[in-house]
């Protein structure tokens, strides 16, 4: 989800440059001077805890305010979220890589405020940055070009250009006076216990990731991120990965009954089921699943706030692949198996039969069976060249009897028996037998 700072905030800047450069004389075109002022009554926030940018040195590199406007050095910043910056003074190059680790260094914020400092500042239009070894020309809010700013030999950029830079999120907190950074790898978690979603969840290549049991997420979706109602997010993607089979539980709760959708996909994005917010402002679904990749979309036109949580019971007794009687499940006489028939893979195809092979029925004349199950299903045995011997159907879920093996036919040991079936609903029906 995007957010979107204030119009005030939208024309800030940061400065993103520590770097140490001696400013030659150039032509006046090239060079503007300004008034500036180092800002030690001003915080950084770094994910969600206070620090101070360091230079090279160890020492503290300030904010500095420009025109109204928030800056901080570029080394400095650069160590603070574990960005590589250097400068090539032959070709006036400020050189920022990101690609190569880092680890971030910065020292402790007390909280604590001291007077500002008055400073002198240069615009310099005759030095560019280099990104990654490419020539990027950073732009303001607008897509105005902007240049760096000197003081005392450092270099500095607006705050738009430093998101795009080092794949950062800046915003600014007027009251505390705080210039809060959030770096990529952040995940903000409420005091309820709610992680917060990220800003960029609207595609489900960009989908936040919650686990898939005992996730809680929580965002907004359907705000108008430039307040012009041209650009409303309707989407947040979510990713849930099953790292095996079992019925996944999601719910949603809103604030706007009837204007929130929760729709549920497979790892190609086909269509899986959906539901609407209800009257009591909750949307609760259960969906049987194997084993893979799943997503979560959240829909409004009109802003809603939300809150996402999933619970996952995993069946480790249904191996799933057991699908044919080739792939047949061993079995134990006795033994009790619970199973899901009409979970979704991941190709939306629904799995209807489970195969068991009986390993110990050698010499058997005959099987016991129980079985139950939320939905009827059908238990039917075969022998070992898969020859029909009986079949038999719960009713209403329950069914309990004996099979015979008929003597008068060449029927081989090992037997075999299946369950057979599907499911109405989006969860699985699930069924328990024990066949002695």
């Amino acid at each position: 989800m995007k957010k979107v700072l204030t119009a005030a905030l939208l024309s800030s800047f940061l400065v993103i440059s520590s770097v140490a450069v001696n400013v030659q004389a150039v032509g006046t075109e090239l060079q503007q001077s300004l008034s500036a002022s180092e800002a030690k009554d001003m915080h950084i926030k770094l994910d969600g805890k206070l620090a101070r940018a360091q230079d090279d040195q160890g020492k503290v590199s300030y904010p500095v305010i420009v025109d109204g406007r928030s800056y901080l050095p570029l080394r400095a910043l650069g160590n603070l979220v574990g960005v590589v910056v250097g400068y090539d003074s032959a070709t006036r190059r400020i050189l920022i890589d990101t690609k190569t680790p880092k680890s971030p260094s910065f020292a402790t914020d007390d909280g604590k405020n001291a007077p500002s400092v008055p400073k002198k500042a240069n615009l310099v239009k005759d030095m560019y940055i280099q990104l990654n070894g490419e020539d990027t020309f950073p732009k303001d809010a607008s897509g105005n070009l902007v240049y760096p700013i000197i003081v005392d030999g450092r270099s500095y950029l607006p705050i738009r250009a430093t998101e795009s830079i080092f794949g950062i999120k800046v915003d600014y907190d007027s009251p505390s006076r705080t210039i809060i950074i959030k770096t990529k790898n952040y995940v903000e978690v409420s005091s309820d216990g709610y992680t917060l979603e990220t800003e960029t969840n609207d595609k489900r290549q960009q989908a936040n990731e919650i686990p898939v049991n005992g996730g809680k997420m929580k965002g907004k979706v359907g705000e108008d991120s430039l307040g012009t109602g041209s650009d409303v997010n309707i989407y947040d993607y979510f990713k849930v990965t099953a790292s095996e089979n079992g019925v996944l539980e999601y719910t949603v709760k809103g604030d706007a009954a009837g204007e929130l959708r929760a729709t549920f996909f497979d790892a190609n994005e086909n269509f899986i089921c959906n539901k609407d917010l209800s009257i009591d402002n909750l949307i609760s679904e259960k969906v049987g699943l194997l084993k893979g990749t799943y997503f979560i979309r959240l829909e409004a036109n009109t802003s809603i706030p939300y809150k996402l949580d999933t619970k996952f019971t995993p069946y480790k007794e249904d191996i799933e692949n057991n699908d044919e009687i080739k792939n047949s499940q061993n079995y134990t006489t006795g033994t009790t198996v619970t199973g899901l028939l009409g979970n979704f893979s991941s190709d939306t195809s629904k799995d209807s039969y489970d195969y068991f092979c009986i390993t110990n029925s050698e010499g058997k004349t005959s099987f016991n069976y129980t079985v139950t199950s939320t939905e009827d299903v059908r238990i039917t045995f075969y022998d070992k060249a898969g020859t029909f011997i009986n079949e038999f159907d719960t009713v209403q879920g329950q069914l309990k009897g004996t099979v015979e093996i008929p003597s008068d036919q060449e029927l081989i040991a090992p037997y075999y028996f299946a369950i057979t079936g599907g499911s109405t609903k989006t969860e699985p029906n699930v069924y328990s037998v024990v066949v002695n």
